[in-house]
């Protein structure tokens, strides 16, 4: 967002790019050793059956944060 408030003051071009999450998932999955691949599949299938309810707050909860950077972290 920094970026656009400052492209409107300077006049600048400016592209926002992207890598694909596949792609990032991929590298990181390659990256993993066997025992952190059978923790990142057996949380993906507790998940599965998991039965929990989601409330106005937890989606708020979800919102704010960068779900992406936890699960690289939590993976790494």
């Amino acid at each position: 967002m920094e970026a656009v408030h400052t492209q409107k003051k300077i006049t600048f071009l400016l592209e926002l790019c992207d890598r694909e999450v596949r792609i990032t998932l991929r590298r990181a999955w390659h990256s993993m050793n066997l025992w952190q691949k059978s923790k990142f599949l057996s949380g993906g299938l507790a998940g599965i059956f998991e039965k929990q309810e989601l409330t106005e707050e937890k989606l708020a909860e979800l919102r704010k944060q960068d779900v992406l950077s936890e699960m690289m972290d939590e993976i790494g």
